[in-house]
């Protein structure tokens, strides 16, 4: 990664009409409400993270964006379509999601798993094509699991499990990607090769990004808007650099904070602080 991209990550400006349009949005799981009254609108070639605590509402936001469960209330437009308008195909398309962990019952090899990617492309009994088969390998590439290529998914660890669901993300072609905590179980240094092709996807291709994370510095390094769920409400939305503040961070986190200029990128550097300090 060249630091400069790494620094200029923040700068993207809100351009066209949104790719999310969210407003209103309210969710229940029984009669626990999950979200309430979220209103926000994603635009093309952003890189956006959203970031709280547990139980905040951020998986349940990526779910209702996919149309994976059901809201109450409000609106949701994509592509400036109404999301209850696409079929699954369509809507698979135009985005895809990477969620935290992903279960198989059947021996699928990887290199199968990745080729999952093209299945919105596929016309009614038809089979994979040779496009259909170099964009899986090509995912697998630029994701660098070609060597796994042969070895069950249920077989790889956490890690090589969301490598290989990123490489079938990529294969998927969307404009869209949807990632919740996609990165958790990987290694620092695996976090940042996967945000790297990230921010590779965005600069070359254009691709949104829209990631739940808890890591407060990764989503600074590369995302250049942040959007804070607390209790199922938006409590704070804006440039990277104008949200990460203590007062935000310490109503969010219910905990005190050191904001700090990293000394290389010159990007928010966050410290948390013990109740001792």
């Amino acid at each position: 990664m060249i630091m400069q991209e790494v620094q200029d990550a923040g700068h993207a400006e809100k351009t066209g009409s949104p790719v999310v349009d969210i407003t209103g949005l309210d969710v229940f799981y029984g009669r626990l409400q999950a979200l309430n009254d979220i209103s926000l609108k994603i635009y093309p070639g952003e890189m956006v993270g959203i970031l709280g605590p547990n139980g905040s509402g951020k998986t349940t936001l990526l779910h209702s964006i996919m149309g994976l469960t059901p809201y109450a209330s409000g609106s949701i437009r994509l592509w400036g379509r109404d999301l209850s308008s696409y079929s699954s195909k369509e809507k698979a398309r135009v985005a895809s999601l990477l969620p935290q962990t992903t279960e198989t019952p059947f021996p699928f090899p990887v290199s199968d798993v990745v080729l999952m990617g093209r299945y919105p492309f596929l016309k009614l009994w038809q089979g994979y094509s040779n496009k259909d088969i170099e964009a899986a390998q090509q995912a697998m590439e630029k994701t660098g699991v070609t060597h796994l290529s042969g070895r069950p998914f249920r077989q790889l660890s956490g890690g090589e499990r969301q490598s290989v669901l990123l490489a079938r993300s990529f294969a998927q072609g969307s404009r869209l990607l949807l990632l919740d905590e996609a990165t958790s179980s990987l290694d620092i240094r695996r976090k940042i090769e996967v945000f790297d092709l990230l921010l590779q996807e965005n600069n070359q291709n254009n691709r949104t990004v829209l990631s739940v994370l808890h890591d407060i510095n990764l989503a600074s390094m590369y995302l250049n808007r942040l959007i804070f769920l607390k209790e199922g409400r938006l409590v704070a939305e804006g440039k990277t650099e104008e949200v990460l503040t203590p007062e935000i961070l310490g109503d969010v986190y219910e905990t005190r904070v050191l904001v700090e200029n990293h000394p290389v990128t010159g990007r928010p550097f966050i410290l948390f602080l013990t109740g001792n300090s």
